[in-house]
């Protein structure tokens, strides 16, 4: 969006962009509905590609390649090209750094495991549709908010049972309780395990790499799944390096 705008205010400009990911326009909030096969098998999440956006917008849009440090003294980005295996350095007269968001994964043993999902990109979407198309017929998700349930629909509409872990006393808990009744009932009603006000304590592997997820309140429910929907944090990892002011909460002031 920033290097369309600026396209607009200087034809001339020359702006260059640098993605780590494969994918540069998606609907995120379309990739739990890709997963429930809401939307059709073969639709395609991307809304532009870097080909059509170079077209368009006359822009040096770069996939594949991340910028890894920030010399703000010498006006350069390192960055690393995944795809060459080379690292390089790119110069510049104004840097915007776009760097979104990044999933939380709880500090609990087991949620780094690789088998363990999250989802915020179409990587994390392929990655979890893999799993459900080798058979798995149950699923944890860890967080009961946009995420958390929006994932609970798609995986109940594929046929999974579903325990939902959300450590408030309620369903998106910044809600008016009077409405969060209503959602916590409708949840219920199509089947989902609703574990309200309890928290995972641990994710453990089990006989047939599937498993088990211990909770605070002392038990633990078996899946296929588990997807960690608890959130997400400002990526600010290359901000802070570059000296950039973080404030309390973790965000670039």
């Amino acid at each position: 969006s920033t290097g369309a705008r600026l396209r607009r205010l200087d034809e001339s400009a020359a702006i260059v962009i640098l993605e780590r990911d494969h994918s540069v326009s998606f609907a995120n909030r379309g990739l739990p509905y890709h997963i429930g096969r809401a939307i059709p098998e073969g639709a395609s999440p991307p809304l532009q590609t870097p080909e059509s956006l170079a077209k368009s917008l006359a822009r040096d849009l770069r996939t594949g390649h991340q910028g890894t440090r920030i010399d703000p003294e010498g006006k350069e980005v390192e960055v690393r090209d995944e795809k060459r295996g080379r690292t390089y350095r790119e110069s510049y007269d104004k840097l915007v750094l776009c760097l979104g968001a990044e999933p939380v994964r709880p500090p609990i043993p087991g949620a780094d495991d690789p088998r363990v999902d999250v989802l915020r990109n179409i990587p994390d979407m392929d990655h979890i549709i893999t799993h459900l198309d080798r058979g798995a017929s149950s699923a944890v998700i860890v967080g009961g908010s946009y995420i958390g349930l929006e994932l609970t629909e798609a995986f109940r509409a594929r046929g999974l049972q579903t325990t939902v872990v959300e450590y408030a006393e309620r369903l998106m808990p910044w809600l008016d309780p009077e409405m969060t009744r209503i959602l916590d009932y409708h949840v219920t009603t199509h089947t989902v395990d609703l574990r309200l006000g309890t928290s995972a304590t641990a994710v453990r592997r089990t006989e047939g790499d599937r498993f088990a997820v211990d909770l605070s309140d002392g038990t633990s429910v078996e899946a296929d799944v588990v997807v960690m929907a608890a959130g997400a944090r400002p990526n600010v990892g290359l901000a802070r390096d570059a000296g950039i002011e973080i404030g309390p909460r973790g965000g670039i002031v």
